[in-house]
């Protein structure tokens, strides 16, 4: 059978595409904003309307939301730190950053305001873009105040251990020291829980699956770091500090029992896990 070099061609063009899309990582939801709201600023130079096109692009991806004026009906755009933080972002400056990443969120306020609640500037990986502030720059002093918000990046999962041991950096715990746990799955399918920093504890689960977001693991879908753990099945467990040492291992699962009942310091987050006598596994987020 004969094949012209040029359907080889295109027929390789194809499988290198589908390759290279298959392995492409995919955007976090701030990549995904910040590349929609510089593609609509571009059109916005020409349609005379920045700031309802650059919100719209950041509505599609859920960072802003539809409000209204008490002093008007008019329709504005808004965001604040309440949804910021339900979508995956944290505080990191209260200032201009000096080394932006692509997809920070700048949060501009006058100064006669003391909350995050105003116009947004997003980092497009170049520049800052703003649907409220000509030029963000050279606007500071009017500005007043800036909050900026990282989103949590992408969810990286390690691969599975089954060890218990300190000293086995390759099969005797899992996590990255110096990276805070995001995610935690485990087999057994005996009941564990994880404790949000700055949050709560998370419902029970039993599974060990990363595609299933109800019960196959323990943590968010965004990533808040954890500093606390509880594993039931009288298994022995213990996490590692975030910048600290190991805590000695507990073996219950009772989280009004600080002393056995769960592993971690409220408010510390953790970097590595250990559990004997499971296959398990915990991701941390790329920002961390």
């Amino acid at each position: 059978m004969h094949f012209s070099l040029k359907y080889i061609t295109v027929t390789l063009y194809i499988f290198l595409y589908v390759l290279v899309s298959i392995n492409a990582s995919p955007l976090s939801q701030a990549e995904e904003a910040a590349d929609l709201a510089s593609r609509y600023s571009n059109q916005a130079r020409f349609a005379g309307k920045n700031e309802l096109v650059i919100n719209t692009a950041l509505m599609q991806v859920g960072l802003v939301r539809n409000g209204r004026s008490p002093q008007s009906i008019k329709p504005f755009m808004y965001v604040s730190e309440d949804i910021l933080k339900d979508l995956g972002f944290y505080l990191f400056s209260m200032s201009e950053p000096t080394n932006p990443r692509k997809g920070d969120i700048c949060v501009c306020v006058s100064r006669n305001n003391n909350y995050p609640n105003g116009r947004i500037a997003i980092f497009n990986g170049r520049v800052w873009i703003s649907g409220g502030i000509r030029d963000f720059q050279r606007n500071l002093d009017f500005i007043g105040l800036i909050y900026c918000y990282r989103g949590f990046g992408t969810k990286i999962w390690l691969d599975e251990v089954n060890g218990y041991d300190i000293n086995d950096e390759n099969n005797g715990y899992s996590g990255i020291f110096g990276r805070g746990v995001t995610g935690l799955r485990v087999s057994g399918d005996q009941p564990y829980r994880v404790h949000i920093g700055g949050g709560q504890w998370l419902n029970e689960v039993v599974g060990n699956n990363i595609y299933d977001l109800n019960i196959g693991y323990s943590g968010t879908e965004f990533g808040n770091v954890i500093d606390a753990i509880a594993i039931s099945g009288n298994v022995n467990y213990a996490v590692h500090i975030k910048g600290g040492d190991w805590l000695p291992a507990v073996n219950g699962y009772d989280i009004d029992d600080s002393e056995n009942g769960y592993s971690g310091i409220i408010g510390k987050a953790i970097d590595a896990v250990m559990i004997e006598g499971r296959t398990y596994a915990t991701s941390y987020n790329e920002n961390y």
